[in-house]
């Protein structure tokens, strides 16, 4: 469709532009609403990130604090006087150990010997003595194979309020006399070094300071779920698993923190009030990192979360200014709109007058046009490619069928036709998409009056707008004709110099004689075809045949042949037999005999016989071919006819005589052989030499 039909629908139907306006402004602003929630995703995604960088540096401050505690408790059990349980020794350690680890929040350090009961302790000596063979981490200790782990257990005794939770730091101690019972390769199991901190030390330092915003968080859990540290208090030491029950994408997360998994996500549970210290009922979207802590053989993971309020704030200005510069180009589309409607109404009529003068000279032109087709010497017709009706036909058309306009184009152009043309369909003339492909060119003959044509069609769209075929076919009768004659005379001559060349490389008269007649029966389409040929002494007839060579040696049959041939001039086509048999065979055809003289340097040597039935009519252009053959392999013909009378000569020798000659036997091929000899040997004496 073109501006002019666009602009005259438009000004027909106002109310299309305000739609359009209208649709142009929803699909701005869902557009605007779908880039604010991908940059607001990014924004929350990119915000999960920054709080796995947080939790990734608080747990490796977690995991640098247990690695330097029992770094510490490693190194004194290594101590020869501390492993020997000397006094003076120990209690000087110790004394230097707890100077360096208080600051680190360890409450106590002691030592075990191998049965559990404690040896020495460096705040709390009045508990030395005690039997603390029963606690998990003396049991564990017990168990190890390396001195280079080390454990951590709860003190289950001290309160459970989060401030006052106790832990113990335990590492193995190994004698340096190995035990042939204990499997350890660092010797035997001489007891524990330990130290005890209060929890609220690390999660005053690593945990509770690590925060995304205000408003979020960090918790801590053990591989079995079990808070170690949350906001809120009450939740110390209880499964967190359980405890959120009823959060099903909350679960799923603690579950993945248990497995030692990292990652980030979102998530739904109760607000947390600061006010309170406690959960409260309401519920908000949270943005969560969690990752793992690996100390000894235990996991704990980190959570830190920050509600998603928090960080949307992060990009409030930006929604503003979106939602701004959306409205700004909301207002421009319907200012545009009101514009282009006032434009449309002001340049309507100009245009109109525009579209007129166009149609007009698109008339003239088109007149002009089929002026220029009626003065081709060439049949040119334009016909509808879905109905075949006849939309245009030229002069040359109307000469030879009338008036065909709003005629059927197969029924009237085309001979005995009872449908639609083959080479006439839509999948010749229209690509796939349904749009005028390339042009078709091809050459038709037609069966009435023989001619030739050079047809050229193609699709192409009319002055109405559909789309039809345009067919042109030039009458290349005359050419085609030629181009057939010169195919044939170059089929001929390749013909001709191929049976020259194949008979001059011919010596004996049977190899002359198979590819003669092969050749001749080729050209002609006639089996029944021989060849007589005089000998020097005009006292033998050689008869050529495709079955072989045979004579005639009858002198009356001889001078009949003479007498026939000597009254002929040239190439002789006779209704009735020219030769009977018995220079012919009796079972060659006597309808017709055609006789051509063989005149090797204008002398009668012989004829060459075609016989046919008297219904078939030879070519006459065939005949001529092969009168030229015999006419240019006359002299090789002769010469085989001289050789062969020579091998005779030489046969009758051989039987008559006993001189040299007679020991090379009757064989063809020695004959052959001794008469090349003979040729440049003139005696028998020679020749053996």
């Amino acid at each position: 469709m073109n501006i002019n039909k666009v602009i005259t629908v438009l000004n027909e139907r106002p109310w299309l532009i305000a739609i359009s306006g209208l649709l142009l402004v929803a699909v701005i602003l869902l557009v605007g609403h779908q880039s604010f929630k991908a940059t607001e995703q990014a924004t929350f995604n990119e915000f999960n990130r920054r709080q796995l960088v947080m939790a990734r540096g608080a747990v490796g401050g977690i995991e640098l604090y247990f690695r330097t505690l029992s770094e510490a408790m490693h190194a004194m059990a290594r101590m020869d006087g501390v492993v020997g349980f000397d006094d003076i020794t120990t209690r000087h350690v110790l004394a230097l150990e707890i100077h360096e680890l208080e600051r680190l929040g360890v409450k106590d350090i002691g030592v075990l010997d191998a049965h559990g009961v404690l040896k020495f302790s460096a705040r709390a000596p009045h508990l030395e003595g005690g039997d603390l063979s029963q606690r998990s981490y003396y049991l564990e200790a017990k168990e190890m194979t390396s001195a280079e782990n080390y454990m951590i257990q709860f003190i289950d005794s001290r309160p459970v309020e989060t401030g006052q939770a106790g832990m113990v730091v335990a590492v193995p101690m190994f004698a340096a006399q190995a035990d042939k019972g204990h499997p350890s390769s660092f010797g035997r199991f001489a007891g524990v070094t330990f130290c005890s901190l209060d929890l609220d030390y690390l999660i005053d330092k690593l945990v509770a300071p690590v925060k995304s915003t205000e408003g979020g968080h960090a918790f801590l859990i053990d591989n079995e779920s079990k808070v170690l540290w949350e906001p809120d208090s009450s939740l110390f030491r209880k499964n967190f698993l359980q405890e959120v029950e009823g959060f099903p994408s909350f679960q799923q997360i603690l579950e993945r923190m248990t497995a030692g998994d990292t990652g980030t996500a979102q998530y739904s549970y109760y607000r947390f009030d600061y006010s309170t210290g406690k959960y409260s009922q309401d519920k908000e979207e949270k943005l969560m990192a969690y990752m793992p802590a690996r100390l000894g053989a235990q996991l704990w993971a980190l959570g830190l979360w920050a509600p998603k309020k928090d960080a949307s704030r992060l990009i409030r200005s930006a929604y503003v200014k979106h939602l701004l510069l959306v409205a700004l180009v909301s207002i421009s589309i319907l200012l545009g709109c009101s514009y282009a409607l006032a434009m449309s109404f002001r340049y309507n009529k100009t245009l109109e007058g525009n579209v007129e003068i166009k149609t007009r000279e698109f008339q003239e032109s088109h007149r002009r046009l089929l002026t220029v087709m009626d003065s081709l010497d060439a049949a040119v017709y334009v016909a509808d490619v879905e109905t075949y009706e006849i939309l245009y036909g030229n002069k040359y058309v109307r000469d030879l069928y009338g008036e065909v306009v709003g005629r059927t184009c197969w029924q009237v152009l085309q001979d005995g036709q009872s449908g639609p043309c083959d080479f006439c369909t839509k999948e010749r003339l229209l690509t796939p998409d349904g749009e005028p492909a390339g042009v078709n060119v091809r050459e038709v003959q037609k069966k009435v009056t023989g001619k030739w044509y050079e047809v050229r069609d193609r699709a192409i769209r009319w002055v109405d707008g559909r789309k039809v075929v345009l067919q042109i076919a030039a009458d290349v009768t005359e050419r085609k004709q030629t181009e057939m004659d010169l195919e044939r005379a170059h089929s001929e001559m390749e013909t001709f110099c191929s049976i020259l060349k194949q008979i001059g490389s011919q010596r004996t008269l049977n190899g002359v004689a198979a590819l003669l007649m092969k050749a001749v029966q080729n050209i002609v389409g006639s089996q029944y075809t021989l060849l007589h040929i005089f000998n020097s002494e005009r006292n033998l007839v050689f008869t050529l045949m495709e079955a072989g060579i045979s004579t005639i040696e009858d002198p009356e049959l001889i001078s009949a042949a003479q007498t026939i041939l000597e009254g002929m001039d040239g190439m002789t086509v006779a209704p009735k037999n020219k030769f009977n048999p018995p220079l012919v065979p009796d079972y060659f055809p006597t309808g017709r005999q055609t006789v051509i003289p063989l005149l090797p340097r204008n002398q009668l040597e012989g004829a060459f016989v075609i016989a046919c039935q008297s219904d078939c009519l030879c070519d006459e252009k065939a005949l001529e071919m092969v009168s030229l053959v015999l006419d240019y392999a006359s002299e090789t013909i002769t010469k085989a006819v001289s050789y062969e009378e020579e091998i005779r000569d030489l046969e009758k020798r051989v039987e008559s005589t006993a001189e040299f000659s007679g020991l090379i036997g009757k064989d063809f091929k020695m004959q052959v052989i001794y008469k090349l000899i003979e040729d440049i040997a003139p005696t028998d004496a020679t020749v053996l030499i």
